[in-house]
C-alpha cells in the first residue's frame, strides 16, 4: 500500500464503526448503513451521465481528489486507459464511510470520512457501467464539532427515511436502500 498526503488529505493507494449511542432515545441504533455507503452505479448507454462524484467536485478545502495528489499515484491499471485518461473521464466516489475513531490506539481519535474512488467505465460488451478493479482510498479529517454536526444530520435522515419506511436494521451492507 502506498500512502500519500498533500494538502491535509490522505490518500491510500491499494486495492467497525461503532457511534457510542443515538443521539436521541429511541428504538432506533447506529448500524453499518449508517455510516458506511455503498453507491449505485450509473445505469443506461455510453452517453448516460456519470452520477457519481468526481475527483474535481469542489470541497470546502478544494477539489474532492486534486490533480497534484493524483499524479502521485503509481499506475493504477495495467489494461485500459492510463491515470491521466481516468482522471479526467473515470474516476468516481463509489463508497463513503464515516469513522469517529479510526485507529482507536491510547485513547487518541482522529474522526474522519473515507471516500473510495474506483474508474468507473461503461462496458460497451455487457452494454452496463461497471467499476474497475482498482481503488484510491482518500481521509478526509473532521473536528469534533463537524463530527457532531453530521452525526445530528445523518440522525435527522435516518429518522425521515424510517418515517418513509426505509429500514437498514440487520442488513448487510449494499447499496443503501434509501438511494
Amino acid at each position: 500500500m502506498k500512502k500519500i498526503a498533500i494538502a491535509g488529505n490522505i490518500c491510500l493507494m491499494g486495492v467497525l464503526l461503532v457511534f457510542s449511542e443515538a443521539p436521541l432515545a429511541s428504538e432506533m441504533q447506529w448500524n453499518l448503513n449508517d455510516v458506511s455507503y455503498l453507491f449505485k452505479l450509473p445505469t443506461g448507454n455510453a452517453q448516460a451521465p456519470v452520477s457519481l462524484l468526481g475527483p474535481k467536485e469542489e470541497a470546502r478545502k478544494g477539489p474532492l481528489l486534486p490533480r497534484r495528489l493524483y499524479g502521485r499515484l503509481p499506475t493504477l491499471l495495467i489494461d485500459g486507459a492510463g491515470n491521466a485518461t481516468l482522471y479526467k473521464q473515470a474516476m468516481r466516489v463509489v463508497g463513503a464511510r464515516i469513522d469517529p475513531c479510526p485507529d482507536g490506539k491510547n485513547n487518541a481519535c482522529s474522526p474522519e470520512i473515507r471516500l473510495v474512488w474506483q474508474p468507473v467505465e461503461y462496458d460497451e460488451f455487457a452494454g452496463t457501467w461497471l467499476a474497475r478493479d482498482a481503488a484510491v482510498h482518500c481521509f478526509y479529517g473532521l473536528s469534533p464539532t463537524e463530527l457532531e454536526l453530521l452525526k445530528k444530520d445523518l440522525w435527522d435522515i435516518k429518522k425521515r427515511f424510517a418515517e418513509l419506511g426505509v429500514d437498514t436494521k440487520l442488513k448487510a451492507l449494499d447499496i443503501h436502500p434509501a438511494l
